[in-house]
């Protein structure tokens, strides 16, 4: 964490059958998104779903 900001590390599945995260034993994160991962779609996709997260 830094001021304002936090900077999380997540391993993206994208064309996944759901929105969705988990936290695996290893304590990396694992976030699937149904968009695919062309032209920035998943990207836009996954900034979305976290901000409404948080």
């Amino acid at each position: 964490m830094n001021g304002n900001q936090v900077i999380l590390e997540v391993f993206v599945k994208p064309r996944s059958r759901s929105n969705s995260f988990r936290i695996e034993d290893d304590g990396s994160i694992v976030v699937s998104i149904k968009k695919p991962a062309t032209k920035g779609k998943a990207n836009k996709a996954l900034i979305k779903y976290l901000a409404g997260l948080f």
